[in-house]
């Protein structure tokens, strides 16, 4: 390539068919151009850049007339890939704003499961100390009742009947009823109060007076 060996770059960049471009370090070895020629041969580049070793440009850009010749031919091949990446890429950002939009929903509902979650574990507290004051009334009635049929036992040890029978509301879990209170007797009736300042008794009968 005479443009090459003209320019004498300390690289050459390449822009390939695909939009994307590569950068070839030319060697300083005594067959660097053909180095740099077969490594051009290998990429379907369409233009070179010839750049010093501080990367400015040397001459003009050097155009591949057979590979635009060969893309005009093609036509489609370059466009369809053009539009494979922006479809990729308009995917990428339909799912990063989708994790974006759950991983907002999951800290809206955070509060909601905390609460959750700490008002099921008090249920559990009180569910467990109720379980426990419920065995512990349990055993209080047993207790209560071998203790109430240790009374009624006689001497032999066996229960007594008419010892037992006043507790049985105890034993079947109800209230010993008090008796019936005794009725009162009638209240006396109260004596006639004496006149006062020799008035008559307006109780006592006409003519008892005199």
């Amino acid at each position: 390539m005479d443009a090459l060996r003209a320019a004498r770059p300390a690289s050459v960049k390449a822009y390939l068919t695909d939009d994307t471009t590569r950068e070839i370090a030319v060697p300083s070895t005594r067959q660097r151009w053909q180095h740099v020629e077969k490594t051009l041969d290998g990429v379907p580049w369409v233009t070179l850049e010839f750049l010093d070793g501080k990367g400015k440009l040397l001459g003009q850009p050097w155009q591949n007339d057979a590979a635009a010749t060969e893309i005009e031919d093609v036509g489609s091949g370059a466009s369809t890939s053009k539009r494979a990446s922006e479809t990729a890429a308009l995917v990428a950002l339909m799912l990063r704003a989708q994790d974006m939009a759950l991983q907002r929903h999951n800290e809206a509902l955070r509060p909601i499961l905390d609460a959750n979650r700490i008002m099921l574990s008090d249920l559990t507290s009180q569910l467990v100390e109720l379980r426990k004051e419920t065995t512990r009334a349990m055993e209080r009635e047993r207790e209560l009742i071998a203790a109430l049929a240790e009374g009624a036992k006689g001497e032999d040890g066996e229960l007594d009947l008419p010892k037992l029978m006043p507790l049985l509301p105890l034993l079947l879990g109800g209230q010993m009823q008090a008796p019936p209170a005794a009725p009162r007797p009638p209240a006396a009736a109260a004596a006639p109060r004496p006149p006062v300042n020799g008035a008559k008794n307006p109780a006592a009968p006409a003519g008892a007076a005199r």
